[in-house]
């Protein structure tokens, strides 16, 4: 891959993710890239409910989400990322690094960090449960 100008690879993946491909292949000569693309971040269909939890003053009872790896590469939290810390929708959770190419991790809830099951540094594949949030 020696022939691969790394930063045309980071344009080709970044345009085809912004335009919805998952698949990219770039040939030079006899160098060649592949690459499957997933979304940065996709949150389980699953909602837990935790039937221990009794309402006192009116409040529903707590539900959670799973916030699961959009991406292969190697994890890395923003500062004082771990249970009890509440996050806001939009707050950017971290990154994982792959080919030199970062992919954020955003928050798509507002809750509170119950569980992080993958620490700082970790590889990480795609799929994988990150975090669970119980959602405010």
């Amino acid at each position: 891959m020696d022939g691969l100008d790394p930063s045309a690879i980071r344009d080709v993946l970044e345009t085809a993710s912004q335009g919805g491909f998952r698949f990219v292949r770039v040939r030079q000569g006899k160098d060649e890239f592949e690459a499957v693309i997933a979304p940065s971040i996709t949150v389980a269909d699953e909602e837990e409910e935790f039937d221990d939890v009794e309402s006192t003053n009116g409040v529903a009872e707590a539900k959670t989400k799973l916030v699961n790896s959009g991406h292969v590469g190697q994890l890395k939290w923003v500062d004082g990322i771990e249970p009890g810390v509440s996050v806001h929708e939009g707050d950017r959770l971290g990154e994982i690094t792959a080919l030199g190419i970062s992919n954020e991790i955003v928050s798509a809830m507002s809750g509170q960090i119950a569980t992080v099951f993958e620490p700082n540094g970790a590889t990480v594949d795609f799929g994988r449960v990150l975090l669970e949030v119980t959602v405010e």
